[in-house]
């Protein structure tokens, strides 16, 4: 089952995309998987599965296909999953996920 989940400053996820893109965003509790998508475009798209967050941890790790055809790095800490891409410098995003797990989950690298 997927919720909505609230997006912009005080929501669970938070961010710009470039080109004044809107953010949408979904949690499937039972997959236990962030999806973040742009109603304006199909050029962005962002699969954050919760049960994988400890091969981020601190140090940034490159995602693919995430932003067309640029390079996206992701890092998670202390409960925040954060995005950006060097050659996009309006791109950047965070998942909140302390508003949206459990806190036992929460745990950082």
């Amino acid at each position: 089952m997927a919720v909505t989940l609230q997006v912009g400053y005080a929501g669970a996820v938070r961010g710009r995309l470039p080109h004044g893109w809107r953010i949408a965003a979904s949690f499937d509790r039972t997959a236990g998987r962030v999806r973040i998508t742009s109603p304006d475009t199909d050029d962005f798209s962002l699969d954050v599965d919760t049960s994988t967050l400890h091969q981020y941890g601190s140090h940034r790790t490159p995602l693919w296909g995430v932003l067309g055809d640029e390079r996206v790095e992701a890092k998670y800490e202390r409960g925040v999953f954060r995005c950006d891409a060097a050659e996009v410098p309006e791109f950047w995003l965070e998942v909140h996920l302390s508003q949206i797990l459990p806190r036992r989950t929460q745990k950082s690298g």
